[in-house]
């Protein structure tokens, strides 16, 4: 190695190294050279092969690092207290960092980034969070107050809106839930609002389908609620797509009280008490029968909100012979009156006259007329049903028998056309569905036959007249009793 103008300690010669502070004025050129001192350059140095330094390489007023091929920092770079880049590949910046694209993973809050566009940035795997609660822990908070929370905590998923409303919405934008800040919830079908909650209760739009309700509907407004009592029958059908709400009264007498209220539409059918019928006279006599109660149906019945009191008629007494049987009881509601039905005369008797005239005793006696038709005057959407009872026979000589009580449906038979004994027909009742069963109503009695008979009684709760009776001397067949009427009333529900 040549050494010139060098100044200093020169080469030790027990280890050939350079010793002491060696300063180099002009140039070094060797194959290899050794310096356990200080080695100054005062002009530029240049290595063409590789530089060792076991120490620290300290460089003093550099103002940069022209590295043209790879630099390898292996305990990490630290740049003033700003910048540190860790061996292990993290890095820390204390100040701020702008990058067009970010990838990997991130640490920290992030509560101090800006100009970060959230619609760029995509998960395309799950975000995994532990428990939080209202005010710690996990949680995603969206919005500059964190106006919308949603964490878990414990076994209860949360979404918590602190401040403002709410709004879950569906395809097409359409609501699907909206909720107000301190006020009330709603729920939509399809865009279209069904649910709504107030201070007062919910309101509910369209049709409300339940298995069961409780409570006993006492504080309920508006919604038409019908209550009856007094002996009622009470329950619902459908028919026609259609559901209706039935009320039956059969206790006699005013037993019952319907009440609704709002004003509303119903339908309604009442039958008057059927006629009973007279013991048949001494030895040969035949009694007529008693007449089935009138029929009022109503269709389209418009009934003010209020209370209403309901009364059946009683079916009409049984009676001594040489007398007429007891007319049916009237029934009544809402101002409207079906007739009871005549009572069947006994010997030399006519029939009364009722809903439903009695059938005539012998001899020859007339049957009663029907009262139905003069009743309920100037009362809208009624219709009114009677007929005539039917006249008697002659007295122990052919044509033998009573005459028979007429019905809702159809007059009561004469005895010459039952033929000698027969007793007139029964006049053929009216048949209604309003019940959802089609039931047959007010059919009248038959009239008194050859031989000692009872008379039959009328069926209850449907208006029929009683059957006359008969004698055979010295036994004198005893009269019947008419059958109690009924009320039915129906509304749409």
């Amino acid at each position: 190695m040549a050494l010139t103008k060098i100044t200093g300690q020169v080469v030790d010669t027990t280890t050939d190294l350079v010793v002491g502070v060696t300063t180099v004025g002009g140039g070094v050129s060797a194959v290899d050279g050794f310096f356990s001192g200080i080695l100054t350059a005062v002009g530029n140095a240049s290595f063409s092969g590789s530089v060792s330094v076991g120490g620290t390489l300290t460089y003093e007023d550099v103002t940069n690092i022209d590295a043209v091929g790879l630099v390898t920092a292996r305990n990490g770079i630290v740049v003033g207290s700003g910048i540190t880049l860790s061996k292990d590949g993290d890095g820390f910046f204390t100040g701020i960092v702008t990058a067009t694209t970010f990838s990997g993973a991130f640490s920290g809050d992030g509560s101090a980034l800006t100009g970060v566009a959230n619609t760029d940035v995509i998960f395309p795997d799950k975000i995994s969070l532990g428990d939080g609660t209202q005010t710690d822990g996990d949680q995603i908070n969206v919005g500059l107050g964190s106006d919308l929370r949603i964490y878990h905590a414990s076994d209860v998923s949360y979404i918590d809106v602190p401040q403002g409303g709410f709004s879950l919405r569906g395809t097409g934008n359409d609501n699907v839930l909206v909720y107000t800040s301190n006020s009330d919830v709603e729920i939509y079908h399809d865009g279209s609002k069904k649910f709504e909650t107030s201070s007062s209760g919910v309101t509910i739009t369209g049709t409300l389908a339940a298995t069961a309700v409780t409570g006993d509907g006492s504080a309920l407004t508006g919604v038409g609620v019908t209550v009856a009592d007094g002996g009622d029958v009470s329950y619902s059908y459908e028919s026609g797509g259609k559901n209706y709400m039935i009320h039956i009264f059969t206790s006699t007498g005013k037993n019952g009280v319907f009440r609704t209220n709002k004003d509303m539409t119903i339908d309604f059918l009442l039958v008057g008490g059927g006629g009973g019928t007279a013991a048949a006279e001494g030895s040969y006599g035949q009694s007529g029968a008693g007449g089935g109660g009138g029929i009022v149906e109503g269709s389209g019945f418009s009934l003010s909100a209020g209370s209403y009191v309901v009364e059946v008629g009683a079916g009409g007494a049984a009676t001594n012979s040489t007398t007429v049987g007891g007319n049916g009881g009237d029934t009544t509601f809402a101002s409207v009156t079906a007739k009871g039905g005549g009572g069947g005369g006994d010997y030399g008797s006519a029939g009364a006259d009722g809903g439903c005239g009695g059938g005539g005793g012998d001899p020859n006696a007339a049957g009663g007329a029907t009262n139905q038709s003069s009743q309920n005057g100037g009362i809208s959407n009624i219709t009114q049903f009677g007929f005539a009872g039917g006249q008697g026979g002659a007295y122990n000589t052919s044509p033998r028998g009573g005459g028979g009580g007429g019905g809702a449906g159809g007059a009561g038979g004469t005895a010459t056309a039952a033929g000698d004994g027969g007793g007139g027909a029964r006049g053929a009742g009216r048949a209604n569905n309003i019940t959802g069963t089609n039931v047959t109503y007010s059919i009248g009695g038959r009239g008194g036959r050859t031989g000692y008979e009872h008379g039959f009684p009328g069926e209850q709760n449907l208006g029929n007249g009683a059957d006359g009776a008969s004698a055979t001397h010295p036994n004198e067949g005893f009269g019947a009793v008419g059958g109690a009427g009924i009320v039915v009333i129906r509304y749409e529900v």
